[in-house]
């Protein structure tokens, strides 16, 4: 993180995030992230920022008020809220998903010919380069 300090510091904030990431990835998944543009800690950070995007304040407000709209089917006007809500969700296993399967296929050495030949994990959700 020092590191990341000195050669940006205008990006702080980010070097803050991956920093707590990658102590969760750490003592959770026995993960060790690299410095930049590790693919968990981007998996995660773009998770986070879908899901600030989708949950407001202004829509969790809309659905106390009337909560009937959970209720409404997928075409009608309105269910945007709960079409996105089901998208989050699907990210959300995801993220827990993808740093579970890798490191439970890590530690099986016959699962590295899956992880290399790609049939682990959906095509560009992690990227293995060796």
């Amino acid at each position: 993180m020092i590191a990341n300090l000195i050669d940006d510091p205008q990006n702080y904030y980010s070097h803050f995030g991956t920093f707590t990431l990658s102590v969760v990835m750490q003592a959770v998944y026995d993960y060790v992230t690299s410095a930049r543009d590790d693919p968990m800690v981007r998996l995660v950070e773009d998770v986070m920022a879908y899901r600030l995007s989708v949950i407001t304040q202004e829509r969790v407000m809309l659905l106390k008020a009337f909560p009937f709209l959970l209720k409404l089917p997928d075409w009608c006007w309105g269910s945007k809220i709960k079409r996105d809500a089901r998208d989050s969700i699907t990210h959300v296993n995801n993220m827990i998903n993808v740093p579970f399967r890798l490191i439970s296929f890590a530690h099986n050495p016959e699962s590295w010919i899956a992880l290399w030949d790609g049939k682990v994990f959906e095509k560009e959700t992690v990227k293995v380069e060796g």
